[in-house]
């Protein structure tokens, strides 16, 4: 995961990853373009990031697009659930330029408390229009939510509400062990049910201290039971990307959780 490696261009992060053991490369969209001098990013620089990752010898992995309104606002205005679905759209169409499987995104903040009830079916909704203005060679790439302890399905734990619901428009969950740990505490097994599991297409793999939002702990140095986690997630064949976002030494980080990671990405082929 590129966002891990904020400092490096993608041509250095795919060095260190490729370095690093791992086998694929999920780019976030703000690597893409310059982040020195404000210049229009188009398809043809997510094609280049592609070719790159592949001649890195990489697998491209998720395109990550998560963003703070007034980008992602599905809950504001008719004029802001529009922007997000067209921006959506355009992302989408961007990753398939990229040769990535799908997009990552959250599933939001609510504005206010009497939108709970609706948000679920206000994110499926503006999911699919943006699936309804994208062109028609990106319906097989996967939307995947990556819920936050902030944002509204871990807050108000709506997951089995919107588990049903997010295949519909062919989206589904980004199970981050942080973030699921910080909202929940320690003992999350409980929420990730049936429904919730069969609607997960990814996992974020960390640890935690389940207190800090964020902070990605290398595995083995947070709180969390990871082969109660593995346990649980055997055999799903899910993809499953290290996380060490805002761990302030990343490389050395990775290193150390190795031997846990490698055991849960081999686990899900069983």
């Amino acid at each position: 995961m590129t966002v891990w490696l904020p400092l490096q261009d993608l041509e250095e992060a795919c060095d260190v990853l490729g370095d690093l053991g791992f086998e694929g490369a999920a780019v976030v969209f703000t690597q893409v373009g310059s982040r020195l001098i404000p210049a229009p990013v188009y398809e043809a620089h997510y094609a280049a990031v592609g070719e790159l990752i592949r001649e890195a010898g990489l697998t491209v992995s998720t395109l990550n697009v998560i963003e703070e309104p007034p980008n992602f606002d599905p809950f504001g205005p008719a004029e802001a659930k529009a922007h997000t679905s067209e921006l959506l759209a355009r992302h989408l169409q961007n990753a398939s330029a990229m040769g990535a499987p799908g997009i990552l995104i959250w599933d939001g903040r609510v504005h206010t408390e009497d939108q709970v009830a609706t948000a679920s079916a206000t994110l499926v909704e503006c999911i699919g229009r943006a699936r309804d203005l994208a062109p028609k060679g990106t319906s097989d790439l996967q939307v995947s939510v990556e819920l936050h302890p902030f944002t509204f399905a871990l807050k108000y734990q709506l997951l089995e509400e919107l588990a049903l619901i997010l295949p519909n428009v062919g989206a589904g969950f980004c199970v981050d062990f942080c973030h699921f740990g910080v909202a929940l505490g320690g003992d999350f097994l409980h929420v990730l049910t049936r429904p919730v599991m069969e609607a997960t297409t990814e996992v974020h793999y960390s640890d935690t201290d389940c207190k800090t939002s964020e902070f990605h702990f290398p595995a083995g140095k947070g709180v969390l039971d990871l082969p109660a986690l593995e346990k649980h997630f055997t055999g799903r064949s899910l993809p499953v990307g290290m996380d060490m976002f805002q761990w302030p030494a990343p490389r050395s980080g990775a290193q150390a959780a190795w031997p846990h990671f490698s055991s849960f990405v081999q686990a899900q082929s069983q």
